[in-house]
């Protein structure tokens, strides 16, 4: 009997040590499986950060905005650049750059000059906003409403433009829409927009527009097919369109309602009121 109760015993730890052995392989199978997974992906985020950041500081050298859901509430942003003399290349310096989906700006202001504000790509909401600049200061393909805010143009140059869109096809969502912006500056040196790439859309309605506007309203460009630059019921002296350029719209209630509508940035799938600061 006590021999076969040793045997018994001793049968009974080996089995117990191989299960033992077996469940901490198997643990450490599954830890390692998961921690290569989580390795992985946060290198793939830190390639991509790295990259991005990379091209932008390349191309624009300011700060990175490209998150996708985000509140950016009550913040100020002034671009230390030297103004651009029109000698020096490259002199132009970008305050900020937003490539995120769904992203939303609610009292902030922007300052610069030239090429400050990269509205780049993704669905934007810009509300009692502050923009300034010279030259292309609001650029970029995006789909964005401006609501409430005021763009200023800087005195002291002989031709401004306020956009630049680089909208490239027509089935491209993309476009800047202001409603209920006052435009703001003097000297009649600016122009609403002008296309970056071929098919650029850009839309004023029920804004206010001064004289600093000038009275061809949108600049000169090849691309009078396909580019869409548009205006309703602005008010201001900058607002006349009797000298407006041939290619422009003069949109209709039916031709303005899909611009003037959250719909544009489909802000019923995303937009919220912004956090309490």
């Amino acid at each position: 009997m006590g021999t076969k109760k040793g045997l018994f015993s001793c049968g009974w730890w080996f089995v117990s040590g191989v299960v033992v052995v077996i469940s901490a392989a198997g643990l450490w199978w599954w830890f390692q499986r998961r921690v290569v997974v989580v390795v992985l992906a946060a290198g793939f985020l830190w390639w991509w950060f790295q990259r991005d950041w990379w091209w932008f500081r390349r191309d624009f050298g300011g700060g990175l905005a490209g998150l996708m859901w985000w509140w950016f509430v009550g913040g100020v942003v002034v671009n230390s650049a030297p103004r651009p003399d029109g000698i020096m290349k490259n002199a132009q310096a970008a305050t900020v750059r937003i490539s995120g989906d769904m992203a939303s700006f609610y009292n902030c202001k922007f300052h610069g000059f030239q090429d400050i504000f990269c509205d780049d790509s993704g669905k934007h909401l810009f509300k009692d906003c502050y923009i300034e600049g010279t030259v292309d200061f609001i650029f970029g393909g995006g789909r964005s409403i401006y609501l409430n805010s005021e763009i200023h143009v800087i005195e002291g140059e002989r031709a401004t433009f306020i956009t630049a869109h680089s909208r490239q096809k027509s089935d491209d969502p993309g476009g800047y829409v202001f409603v209920h912006c006052n435009v703001t500056g003097s000297g009649g040196v600016a122009y609403l927009g002008r296309p970056w790439f071929s098919h650029a859309r850009v839309v004023f309605a029920y804004s206010e527009l001064s004289d600093v506007v000038n009275p061809e309203g949108w600049a000169q460009t090849k691309d009078i097919n396909t580019v869409y630059f548009g205006e309703y019921n602005n008010k201001g002296p900058g607002s006349n369109l009797d000298k407006r350029v041939a290619y422009s719209k003069k949109l209709s209630d039916a031709d303005v309602k899909p611009f003037i509508s959250l719909a544009h940035i489909q802000g019923s799938m995303w937009l919220l009121p912004p956090p309490k600061v």
